[in-house]
């Protein structure tokens, strides 16, 4: 089982990353301020469950080994401090967003702020 997750994880990771390579090697100017490394955003319904602290602790590592920077946010189950979370990724500029969402229909808010921000969304529930 923890061999499946870390499979599932790691094929996540590494499609964000390259997505985000991708996407940016067609553009021929680079912003002064522009980052070295990716900065994903990861946002959790909860970490209260060990389950769920190894599959961020998994995330990161991968996402690390791969030359990306990571914010995690934990909502501890809550929806609307997970929205919140979302904000304040979208304010600090990440590349991409993962959301391992409490309620599905509920973050969908969530996604359209992060698309209206030009950010890709990756949903990951388990």
């Amino acid at each position: 089982m923890k061999f499946r997750i870390f499979l599932v994880v790691t094929s996540c990771v590494v499609s964000l990353i390259t997505g985000f390579v991708i996407s940016r090697s067609g553009s021929s100017t680079e912003t002064a301020g522009a980052r070295a490394k990716p900065l994903i955003g990861l946002s959790m319904d909860t970490l209260k469950e060990e389950r769920w602290q190894g599959d961020r602790d998994l995330f990161v590592t991968r996402a690390r080994g791969l030359g990306a920077d990571v914010l995690v946010q934990s909502a501890n189950s809550d929806d609307t401090r997970q929205i919140s979370d979302v904000q304040a990724l979208i304010s600090r500029r990440v590349d991409v967003l993962v959301i391992v969402p409490h309620n599905g229909a509920a973050m969908a808010k969530a996604v359209n702020m992060a698309h209206d921000a030009g950010i890709p969304v990756l949903a990951y529930s388990g």
